[in-house]
């Protein structure tokens, strides 16, 4: 009878650990993923930006064209650079 005992007593602590070791696991998971998650939004957020600086500096090398400030060498260079794929 003792034996029973101790072995249920065991087989609880086991089941306990078990238990605790998952949610520990789960909870490393969810730090990764969350971690993950606003990393691609600081790289949406640097695409975004990287994007509207391109548009700008098209715009301006068109406005320095315009005026005679610069050729239309720059302005084709904006442009491929704008339409140019951007990492994902």
């Amino acid at each position: 009878m003792r034996n029973t005992v101790r072995q249920t007593a065991n087989a609880a602590q086991v089941s306990a650990a078990d238990l605790e070791n998952q949610k520990l696991t789960e909870q490393a998971n969810l730090a990764i993923f969350y971690f993950e998650l606003r990393g691609q939004d600081a790289l949406e957020d640097l695409l975004r930006k990287t994007v509207e600086v391109d548009r700008q500096s098209l715009e301006l090398t068109r406005v320095l064209y315009k005026t005679g400030l610069d050729n239309d060498e720059g302005g084709r260079q904006a442009e491929i650079t704008l339409k140019s794929p951007k990492p994902p």
